[in-house]
């Protein structure tokens, strides 16, 4: 096989896993594959510091590429979440000429390693769809059977003088 490129198959729970680990180094919370009533059910999201997210689908295949670009929500772009939006293939999978308009191309190499092959345009996000899923995942927190419930203390930063909040899983401990 001299001369030619040898593709390396990752499976779609290895990219959302490798989607997630290349979020974590922009956004604090980041959410795989959970679904709930907002109709798109994000391979990868996150949210970083200054209310920006980013959406990552990840592709095993051009036919896989194909179906999602028929959904509504890629067709009318302002129903989709994420400002920043990627598809993330292996290398050799997707070509930037595939792209969607405004979308991203983040291409995973044999190694594991993230390329970012096209950078995505800004856009307008369904701001509604994305609360629903961090509703969702702080609902499902607090009804996790050993946690007891989800407890939002209210804080104040001295040396800010802002007050914000934070979460903060209750225990038997916290709860005596």
């Amino acid at each position: 096989m001299s001369g030619s490129l040898q593709l390396v198959e990752f499976t779609h729970d290895q990219l959302v896993e490798i989607a997630a680990k290349w979020l974590r180094k922009k956004h604090h919370t980041i959410i795989t594959e959970m679904v709930t009533g907002a109709g798109e059910v994000p391979d990868a999201i996150g949210w970083g510091s200054v209310n920006q997210s980013t959406l990552i689908e990840c592709k095993i295949s051009r036919s896989d590429f194909r179906a999602d670009a028929k959904k509504f929500f890629r067709r009318y772009p302002e129903n989709g979440m994420g400002q920043k939006r990627y598809y993330m293939a292996a290398a050799g999978v997707l070509d930037a000429a595939d792209m969607l308009a405004g979308w991203g191309l983040l291409e995973v190499k044999p190694n594991g390693k993230v390329r970012a092959v096209v950078k995505p345009e800004k856009q307008p996000a369904n701001i509604d769809k994305e609360r629903c899923v961090l509703l969702s995942a702080l609902r499902r927190i607090g009804n996790a059977g050993n946690v007891g419930g989800v407890s939002i203390k209210r804080y104040t930063f001295t040396t800010k003088g802002i007050a914000t909040f934070g979460v903060v899983a209750e225990t038997s401990e916290a709860q005596a």
